[in-house]
């Protein structure tokens, strides 16, 4: 059989396989009898379906008065699954409704099979859970009930002695003990978990929960305990959480309501009140797909309204080690919302700060490094202003120390002003930025002062700029200190892959007591030149401004004066290896070097030119 009640959006279909009526049917006053066996299908209630084949069973005895049109159940025992209730009491006929006075009672009641008659919907998270325990019920049902009246319901129920665990886990939660009420009365609806405790072989924790109004909610919730995270995941098995351990010591509570209806806003929950704290000890946690695990997690969050404070807070990460103490602002709307942002502002300081690491998104199964993966995406939800005072940066190659700075991000825009660091043998001053706005590229910017840095190691902590041709000026080729102000713009993917054509550096560079040496370009001088000499090039000093663009270095006509010759160099070289150098000599001085040889002195040296003041140019 099957009635659907449009009104209410509700369905009830069962198979009876076996039904019996006991009665004087032909008296004002008689006992109705009844008891069936039957098969519950389905019972839909809104979007929800419960008790879907599910065996059932009725024992039903009651009292009809057909003259006063009331009704008295003596006996009334249904049993659904392993779901047993007694219901007692009255009801009485009134025009288009039922006056119910009705009491019900169920003892005992397995918690496990409890459980199994949840809504498909909550069954399907919850079928790896095994339970024991008992849960009981005591509740009343009172007053009209009809299309436009719906009784008072109280009830008080709870759970005795249960066990929670997850099968195939090593932990489960023990000792769950809680009782609440609930009741739908107008002025004291709302529903209560008074006290809610529960423990395992290293935990224990207590709460408690009230929903007062169901037209005009208002939540209260208080949570605490001393809590072993491994144990937490083993039972919970959150599905993004690879591992999770160490202690976590709560305190909380919490307290809102929505502005107006019944749903909960990104205002609302700017709007709750929360206080208390969650201090870690020992902490790991590592997330699946990720390349590394958070580990030495220590400190404590206070929490104050919709924000927090992290207080000595310090983990590691990547092979870095973290300490923060901040203000956030916000969370709440951030966690419930899609929207509302969240805002940081505090300190973070770092023995080391593995950028290498942190940034590696995945390895390749080889292990080696140049199989790293990088992956940079700067959250759009999040607004960041932290002091940051570093003692030493790694990434790739390049290492820094004594870094310290301003960094803030705000509309997926990283910006670092000011920032200076030791690096190199020298110092490093200026700002940058770092701009993800764009879904599929990043734009960065620097302005950057640089002093006395060691250009040997420049080149090698820059990886020669990506170029390893023997025409080209590598970290082998270099020595010196070098003094710039650089000018830098360029576009790189999210996987920290530069656009070689979106490169533009305007430099301006002085280079002291520096060396070229093996610079192979420099060998078609060794007609006039011993290649001896060519091989190792000393000069004082060399100054010029050295633009990039378009995948092309371009260097402006500058003067070397060497211990090889003195002579004048400019010229462009791309990144495709494309060099085109011009070199200007003085014929005058590269004579008096070869004036011990016995050579023509002509035309021997190529195209000679007068500069107007009697030396010669080549």
């Amino acid at each position: 059989c099957r009635y659907d009640d449009k009104q209410s959006k509700s369905t009830y279909e069962a198979d009876f396989h076996s039904l019996d009526f006991t009665g004087d049917f032909g008296k004002d006053k008689y006992d109705f009898g009844t008891e069936a066996d039957f098969m519950v299908k389905k019972i839909v209630l809104g979007k929800s379906t419960y008790f879907k084949n599910n065996p059932g069973s009725i024992d039903l005895v009651i009292a009809i008065d057909n003259q006063t049109g009331k009704y008295h159940v003596s006996k009334g025992k249904l049993k659904i699954a392993e779901l047993g209730l007694d219901v007692t009491g009255t009801f009485a006929e009134q025009p288009k409704n039922y006056m119910l006075d009705l009491i019900v009672k169920g003892d005992d009641i397995d918690l496990a099979a409890a459980l199994s008659l949840l809504p498909s919907s909550f069954t399907s998270d919850i079928s790896n859970i095994e339970s024991t325990g008992e849960f009981y019920i005591d509740g009343t049902i009172k007053g009209l009930m009809g299309d436009s009246a719906t009784p008072e319901v109280f009830a008080k129920f709870g759970i005795n002695s249960g066990t929670l665990g997850r099968k195939g886990g090593s932990a489960e939660l023990n000792n769950i003990s809680m009782d609440g009420i609930f009741s739908n009365a107008k002025g004291n609806d709302g529903l209560q978990i008074n006290s809610f405790k529960a423990s395992s072989e290293k935990s224990k924790f207590t709460g408690s929960f009230l929903l007062k109004n169901f037209e005009r909610p208002k939540y209260t919730t208080k949570l605490s305990g001393h809590i072993d995270l491994a144990e937490l995941q083993s039972v919970l098995a959150i599905d993004t959480i690879e591992t999770a351990s160490g202690i976590l010591d709560l305190a909380f509570e919490a307290s809102g309501s929505p502005s107006k209806g019944t749903s909960l806003t990104a205002r609302d929950f700017r709007a709750f009140k929360t206080s208390g704290s969650a201090t870690f000890s020992g902490a790991v946690l590592k997330l699946k797909e990720q390349a590394f695990a958070v580990d030495s997690i220590n400190g404590k969050l206070k929490f104050d309204g919709n924000n927090v404070n992290a207080e000595g807070f310090t983990f590691r990460a990547g092979n870095s080690d973290l300490a923060i103490n901040a203000s956030i602002k916000n969370l709440l709307g951030y966690l419930f919302t899609e929207k509302e942002a969240l805002d940081i502002n505090g300190k973070l300081v770092s023995k080391n700060l593995n950028l290498d690491a942190l940034l590696n998104s995945e390895k390749a199964q080889t292990g080696k490094s140049e199989d790293t993966a990088y992956r940079l995406v700067l959250p759009e939800r999040l607004r960041l202003y932290l002091s940051t005072k570093i003692d030493h940066v790694l990434f790739r190659k390049f290492e820094a120390n004594d870094l310290s700075g301003a960094v803030r991000l705000n509309n997926q825009r990283l910006i670092a002003d000011p920032i200076s660091f030791r690096s190199m043998d020298g110092s490093i001053s200026g700002s940058g930025m770092i701009d993800g706005t764009r879904e599929d590229s990043l734009l960065i910017t620097c302005s950057a002062d640089i002093a006395s840095v060691n250009i040997y190691k420049l080149f090698y902590q820059m990886e020669n700029f990506g170029q390893e041709d023997d025409t080209t000026i590598t970290c082998n080729n270099v020595r010196g200190s070098l003094t710039s102000h650089v000018n830098f713009a360029s576009i790189w993917g999210n996987d920290l892959n530069v656009n070689e054509k979106k490169i533009y550096t305007d430099a301006d560079v002085t280079i002291t007591n520096g060396e070229l040496l093996n610079f192979k370009p420099l060998e078609s001088l060794s007609r006039f030149i011993k290649l001896d000499e060519l091989k190792a090039i000393k000069f004082k000093s060399l100054h010029n401004n050295i633009e990039i663009k378009n995948r092309v270095i371009s260097m402006p006509k500058m003067e070397i004066n060497s211990s090889a010759i003195n002579l004048t160099m400019s010229g462009t070289h791309d990144f495709d290896n494309m060099v085109d150098y011009h070199f200007i000599v003085d014929m005058d001085e590269i004579r008096a070097k070869k004036a011990k040889a016995a050579k023509p002195q002509n035309t021997e040296f190529g195209i000679e030119e007068d500069d107007g003041g009697h030396r010669t140019r080549l």
